[in-house]
């Protein structure tokens, strides 16, 4: 059984694009003397890896399979 659907995949692989994009063009800012960091570019990248991976699986039916079988006796 998926974690996740289909729709739900392509909606968080849509919403971590966009953040990707947001973050080439402003991944972090200063205010005063503080420092504001969005968001790990290296952690989003990780996350559309394994939503897509999840994709493939749900795509492809992969996961567990159930087998029956008959004892002999």
């Amino acid at each position: 059984m998926a974690i996740f659907t289909l729709q739900e995949l392509d909606e968080q692989i849509a919403a971590f694009k966009l953040a990707l994009q947001a973050l080439a063009v402003n991944q972090s800012y200063k205010l005063d003397r503080r420092e504001f960091v969005r968001a790990d570019i290296e952690e989003i990248r990780k996350t559309l890896v394994f939503l897509d991976q999840e994709r493939s699986k749900l795509l492809s039916g992969a996961g567990p399979k159930f087998v029956t079988g008959r004892i002999v006796r």
